[in-house]
């Protein structure tokens, strides 16, 4: 009811359609993670109480027992966090946008890098997650550009491969000429490990370097999975320069190429460097 009521607000108020959005988006910055019956009492030993109140990471279910959060004063605590935020931002040098990867407008041979966190084959679809959101917003997510592995969107394994490739071959383009990307990975199967390698590969990126992140925590899913993949790894692959490119593209098997190839594949590797230990 509360939140229906600050709905009908917005909508009825004469303010600018840049506010009304603004304070749209300040609703649905709280409304999947407060404003919900998923709320259940949290320990919190950063809280005063000791307790918080707040739906559990990674569950999607309602608690048995629920605590009920005020409407209002969740939203004037996001707003101050926003406004802190906003003025932390350097405007003039930020661009966010929102649509599909297949479908970005970027200049070609604008970027010097790019990194990527992918959906990862059948992990989370994520065009479900945005239920609740869309459903108070009168607005339904396109899911036919989304890569994932889906048997109820009747995407598998090729069909991934394909919508992966067309936005990494939108990444390869707006690259400049030896600019890098990295992505991250997150999956337990080697066919969804093969299939993003060869959507790197087949849009003209040239991998030199895989290694593991460690974010340092892990997740309840994680922890509670013994086939769960406990870390990430990081793909960092690079454009490769006019020069290498047509040698590549054409496929030319002269010896000097190949050592040219060689030459310049060396020089973008990393270079490791051993610690006091």
């Amino acid at each position: 009811f509360a939140v229906s009521d600050l709905f009908s607000r917005i909508h009825a108020s004469n303010i600018s359609p840049t506010n009304k959005r603004w304070m749209i988006y300040l609703i649905t910055s709280v409304l999947d993670t407060h404003l919900v019956v998923r709320n259940r009492y949290l320990i919190d030993k950063h809280h005063a109480s000791g307790t918080t109140c707040g739906p559990l990471s990674g569950t999607l279910y309602v608690p048995t027992l629920q605590c009920e959060v005020n409407v209002y004063e969740a939203i004037k605590k996001k707003l101050k966090k926003i406004a802190i935020a906003s003025n932390s931002l350097q405007r003039e040098r930020g661009i966010v946008s929102n649509q599909a990867a297949q479908s970005l407008d970027l200049p070609e041979n604008s970027i010097d890098y790019i990194f990527i966190d992918p959906p990862f084959g059948a992990n989370i679809n994520y065009s479900d997650l945005n239920f609740i959101s869309e459903s108070w917003l009168k607005v339904k997510t396109s899911r036919q550009p989304e890569a994932v592995i889906d048997s109820a969107q009747g995407k598998d394994l090729n069909e991934y491969g394909e919508l992966m490739t067309l936005g990494l071959l939108k990444c390869f383009n707006a690259l400049k000429s030896g600019g890098w990307i990295t992505l991250l990975f997150h999956n337990s199967k080697n066919s969804v490990w093969n299939s993003i390698q060869d959507a790197l590969l087949s849009v003209g990126f040239i991998v030199a370097d895989v290694r593991v992140l460690d974010k340092g925590g892990t997740t309840i899913f994680q922890d509670s999975q013994a086939a769960a993949v406990k870390k990430d790894l990081l793909i960092s692959a690079y454009k490769p320069v006019e020069k290498l490119a047509e040698m590549i593209y054409e496929k030319s098997l002269f010896p000097t190429y190949v050592w040219d190839f060689v030459a310049s594949h060396l020089n973008k590797l990393a270079v490791y460097i051993p610690g006091d230990n």
